[in-house]
């Protein structure tokens, strides 16, 4: 059986990397070094910061990255969901930037989805949540919010880049396009949060 990790790192990098045309400087707040191998099938470079993520965003120069990836599911902080630490984020972005954190599954726990996916609506153009099966996972799945300054996660997909990656298990644009896909009643829910 393959390790569901693998399908949580692949969705995480390659959904932005995917999306964004032109990434060159990647951030990745977070504890699993492994998503650096899926951003070096971009061949792009990649910032690692695996403690204090908000004294290095609140630190760190305006607009520096192209693409921002919080990998939390390992993660002890308590802040990094704060509409504060959000802000730094944006700042530290270009202003084509796109920012991927985890969110709440909305079968599970339709409040946090709808609170944090407003939050994120509050400093981007675009936010949308988006799933990664992970089959051992309460409820089948783990969520993702894609959360972007410019691009749309489906209408901008570049599928050369997307479908040209070597050596992936599980994400291509198929999944792509298909994760960003939400039943009509969690869509009524999510209204006035999600920003398409």
């Amino acid at each position: 059986m393959i390790n569901e990790k693998i399908f949580y790192n692949e969705m995480l990098v390659h959904t932005a990397l995917s999306v964004h045309p032109e990434a060159k400087k990647v951030l990745v707040l977070g504890h699993n070094k492994e998503v650096l191998n899926e951003i070096s099938k971009h061949k792009i470079s990649a910032d690692f910061c695996e403690n204090d993520f908000i004294t290095f965003a609140t630190q760190a120069k305006n607009s520096v990255y192209d693409v921002i990836l919080l990998d939390s599911e390992f993660s002890d902080q308590k802040d990094e969901f704060s509409s504060s630490f959000y802000a730094q984020i944006t700042r530290i972005l270009k202003d084509k930037g796109i920012f991927v954190t985890p969110g709440a599954n909305p079968y599970l726990n339709l409040n946090s989805s709808y609170e944090a996916i407003k939050k994120l609506s509050n400093l981007f153009y675009i936010v949308m949540p988006f799933r990664c099966d992970m089959p051992s996972k309460t409820g089948g799945s783990l969520y993702f919010n894609f959360a972007s300054k410019k691009y749309h996660p489906t209408a901008d997909i570049i599928l050369q880049k997307a479908d040209l990656i070597d050596g992936l298990k599980y994400y291509s644009s198929d999944i792509h396009i298909s994760s960003f896909a939400l039943p009509p009643f969690i869509d009524k829910e999510l209204r006035g949060a999600i920003k398409k």
